[in-house]
């Protein structure tokens, strides 16, 4: 492969990158939010079901919904930011000029 045609992949691949990556991270980001708030709620009310507190009811599920949502955030932004490039490069492939 001769070295400006390695140079013009190269650069081809630095164009792509960022934005795939910041996409995937902010639609993971997203989607994170959501699925650890659903399992937020349903930790939440098994938290209220089971156990007996001084800590209000409402309180507790609240707890629940926020500490799994960052949670889901974090890993959705991980995920999201790592796969989404792999995926669209894959998709796309170097152009074969």
């Amino acid at each position: 492969m001769a070295r400006a045609e390695r140079n013009s992949v190269v650069a081809a691949f630095r164009d792509d990158a960022p934005p795939a990556q910041a996409k995937g991270a902010f639609l993971g980001s997203f989607a994170g939010i959501a699925g650890g708030a659903v399992l937020g709620v349903i930790v939440g009310f098994l938290w209220i079901a089971l156990s007996h507190s001084t800590v209000p009811n409402a309180t507790r599920l609240i707890l629940a919904i926020v500490a799994f949502a960052i949670g889901g955030a974090v890993a959705g932004f991980v995920a999201g930011g790592a796969l989404n490039p792999r995926v669209e490069s894959h998709v796309s492939g170097p152009s074969e000029g």
